[in-house]
């Protein structure tokens, strides 16, 4: 009943009954008790579901040991002025979504080449 999954006869989960009974289900307990707070929502303003969806995907094609560098390189370039735990805000420091945005769009271009079109960074 919480979680919206159907269990079969035998025990195991129905996908398809779930998957439906999901789809019906109401959500009015988004934004009251599973709110993030203000710092996740500011992230995701910048890092929507969508653009990090093309980043990971970027940066699995790329070889193991480069991944992580290139990750750093790109965040570095979007908000290298991130507020270590307890300093700032980071919603403070993530305010000017556009400008941080724009960033991101370039960020990726140095390190990918020219982006593909996503609805994300659009």
């Amino acid at each position: 009943r919480d979680y919206g999954v159907v269990i079969n006869p035998q025990g195991g989960v129905d996908d398809d009954a779930t998957t439906k009974r999901r789809r019906g289900r109401t959500r009015r307990n988004i934004g009251t008790e599973f709110d993030y707070g203000p710092e996740r929502e500011a992230w995701e303003r910048v890092f929507d579901d969508t653009t990090m969806c093309d980043l990971n995907a970027r940066l699995f094609a790329l070889p193991k040991p480069a991944r992580q560098l290139v990750r750093r390189r790109i965040f570095n370039a979007v908000v290298g002025n991130l507020p270590r735990a307890g300093e700032r805000s980071l919603a403070s420091a993530l305010r000017h979504v556009g400008l941080l945005r724009t960033r991101l769009r370039r960020a990726m271009a140095t390190e990918f080449g020219k982006p593909k079109r996503t609805r994300g960074l659009a």
